[in-house]
């Protein structure tokens, strides 16, 4: 399975459990779920980066430069900040909250976990073969 996808999917799973057992209320899931659509476009975002870096000196020099996916940790916290300060009080929108749409956010690290562990039972597979 390309490695793209198959993060993508271990980044999903522990969303979708986490929608199905409704853990919290629907605000929350729903905060949890824009955390975890900023971990996608992270994810997205760092494939970019080093397929960049496939590219020798030239892709390096490109990928170091322009890290854009820094930004989605920042965006998700100033999405919370502006509209917390400005769309709840004057709208009276629903009230995000941070610690869930960070933990959306870092399911990220789930999934590079649980990758790394398959990639590492695919080396010893091989090498018991050989």
């Amino acid at each position: 399975m390309n490695v793209r996808r198959s993060l993508c999917l271990f980044n999903t799973i522990p969303g979708a459990r986490h929608s199905a057992s409704h853990v919290g209320n629907a605000s929350t899931d729903s905060i949890y779920g824009a955390g975890l659509v900023g971990s996608l476009v992270y994810m997205r975002m760092l494939g970019n980066t080093v397929d960049s870096m496939a590219d020798g000196a030239k892709g390096l020099v490109k990928g170091a430069i322009g890290q854009p996916r820094m930004l989605v940790p920042f965006v998700l916290v100033m999405l919370y900040n502006r509209w917390n300060g400005i769309l709840v009080p004057e709208y009276g929108f629903m009230h995000l909250e941070l610690i869930p749409m960070l933990v959306g956010f870092f399911t990220y690290k789930i999934a590079t976990f649980i990758q790394a562990i398959e990639d590492a039972f695919m080396v010893v597979q091989k090498e018991t073969r050989v």
